[in-house]
């Protein structure tokens, strides 16, 4: 089985530090550990999904860049289909948070973390991603019917092992 990867978009290494401590904690994790790769701006996101158009996606929002992430990311939603967007909201929002969140959600993000002490809250999204990507891989290696790849594609069925 290939490793599951996740991309943590930041200027900083603030998110990134918590996601391993977080992954670390976790004893439960399925086979696939994800391996982390760091970028730190939209342009070399766009450049390592182009690579990966399958991993989950960890985009740092604050203030600076919000008005750069919206656009970007309901684009990349339509680009990119297999992939999860998980938004990681600066705690300078505070003021407005669910706004931003509701916003980010409506962009296209699946889900989303105001502090690094919430990132346990998106990890069943990430295992849901992983066992997915882990069924279309298989399903795809072994020739599976159409029927199945379907079924297996359907977020829903992510966790699933018998087709109907």
């Amino acid at each position: 089985m290939s490793r599951c990867e996740w991309i943590v978009c930041e200027r900083t290494d603030r998110w990134a530090a918590a996601l391993r401590v977080t992954i670390a904690g976790q004893a439960d994790w399925p086979a696939c550990t994800p391996r982390l790769y760091e970028v730190r701006s939209l342009e070399e996101l766009g450049a390592r999904l182009e690579l990966r158009p399958d991993c989950l996606v960890l985009i740092n929002v604050d203030e600076a860049n919000l008005s750069r992430v919206l656009p970007w990311l309901a684009a990349a939603r339509g680009n990119y289909s297999g992939v999860r967007f998980v938004a990681l909201i600066d705690h300078d929002f505070d003021s407005c948070g669910q706004d931003v969140a509701d916003a980010i959600l409506e962009a296209g993000a699946a889900d989303f973390a105001t502090s690094p002490r919430h990132l346990p809250q998106i990890l069943p999204l990430a295992r849901r991603h992983a066992a997915a990507i882990a069924a279309r891989q298989s399903a795809a290696a072994s020739d599976d019917s159409f029927v199945a790849s379907v079924w297996f594609s359907l977020p829903w069925q992510a966790d699933e092992r018998e087709v109907p």
